[in-house]
């Protein structure tokens, strides 16, 4: 197995940087969304009653990877401000 590492590439010039600032920001808010949106299905009582364990565990690493992906979207867009 490979360690996980980042590549930063020089792209001035080569991608308009508004646009991926735009298009970061927009990815952000969509990982905001489906956050939320899987925190209100986990902290419902329901949800948690009736849902299958694997089905509750499922929903708590997509939590997690989301969070991940969030945290990596804000990270790259800090680059560009």
């Amino acid at each position: 197995a490979f360690p996980e590492f980042e590549v930063f590439v020089l792209i001035e010039g080569l991608v308009d940087l508004e646009k991926e600032r735009a298009r970061l920001e927009k990815k952000i808010g969509e990982c905001e969304r489906h956050i939320e949106s899987l925190k209100k299905r986990l902290e419902n009582e329901e949800f948690a009653r009736n849902a299958p364990d694997h089905v509750i565990a499922q929903e708590r690493g997509r939590l997690l990877d989301l969070e991940t992906l969030l945290q990596t979207h804000q990270e790259h867009l800090s680059v560009f401000q």
